[in-house]
Formats: structure tokens, C-alpha cells, sequence
């Protein structure tokens, strides 16, 4: 008989760190020692979803929908085992509400200060505005 032995498998990072509550979170999962080729699940707190292999160090997962509002650990299961664990965590959020955009149009030049409003915004950081293929990040919009 022959035996094998890996590394253990390492979650570094994870991104995004919070999705709504609904779930459909696509988890882009940095580590190490990843297994390639074997059938696992990432385990958000206990519900488990599909993992996609992209490389050893690189996983992608969807986050299941949650019915509580917190933050959960994230674990890497095979075989009914936990494989990876640690401090990494998923955040659930309630669902983000747009109620409005001033100006709702601009000069393409850009320059102008654009005024979002509505309810269940991330006050962590998260936050971010795409127009067109250009993604701006303003601290001063919390």
C-alpha cells in the first residue's frame, strides 16, 4: 500500500469578503495547496457549496443564500472533512437598495460629482462605482 502526503490546503484571502443575503456571491479564493482534481466544497459557516478549481492557488465558490445577517467562516470540506480552515470569513449583508442617481446623465469627459442614494450600503469600504468600463473608488462617499 501506498501512502500520500500533502500539504494542507490554505485560504489566504477571499474577494469579495460580503455578499447580500440572497446569495450568488462569486468568491474568488486565494491560498495554497489546493487540490486539483479532487471533488470538495467550500462551507460557508455550515452550508456548503460547489468549489471550481482554477489552479492550486486560486478557487472560486458561490456564496448559498444565508438567512441571518453576520459573518461566517469559510472552510474548505472533502469527504466530509474540513481540509482548510481559519480566520477568513464571509460577510452576509442585507440587500442594497437604489432609490436614486443625481445627475442621471454627464458629460463624458466625467468630473462631475454623481449622488446615489437608497439603503443598505456596505460601510466597511466596499463600495464602488462602475461607469463603462472604468471602476472609481471615493472615500468620501460614506
Amino acid at each position: 500500500m501506498k501512502y500520500v502526503f500533502e500539504d494542507l490546503a490554505e485560504i489566504q484571502l477571499l474577494w469579495p469578503s460580503r455578499g447580500p443575503m440572497a446569495g450568488g456571491t462569486h468568491v474568488s479564493i486565494v491560498g495554497a495547496n489546493f487540490p486539483v482534481g479532487r471533488k470538495f466544497s467550500c462551507a460557508f459557516g455550515t452550508v456548503s457549496s460547489d468549489v471550481y478549481v482554477l489552479s492550486s492557488t486560486l478557487l472560486r465558490c458561490i456564496s448559498p443564500p444565508s438567512d441571518v445577517s453576520k459573518s461566517m467562516p469559510l472552510a474548505l470540506i472533502q469527504d466530509h472533512a474540513t481540509i482548510s480552515s481559519g480566520k477568513v470569513v464571509f460577510a452576509y449583508q442585507k440587500e442594497t437598495t437604489i432609490t436614486g442617481i443625481s445627475p442621471s446623465s454627464c458629460p463624458e469627459s466625467g468630473g462631475e460629482t454623481v449622488t446615489i442614494s437608497g439603503k443598505g450600503f456596505p460601510t466597511n469600504g466596499d463600495l464602488w462605482c462602475k461607469f463603462g468600463p472604468t471602476i472609481l473608488i471615493d472615500s468620501e462617499s460614506r
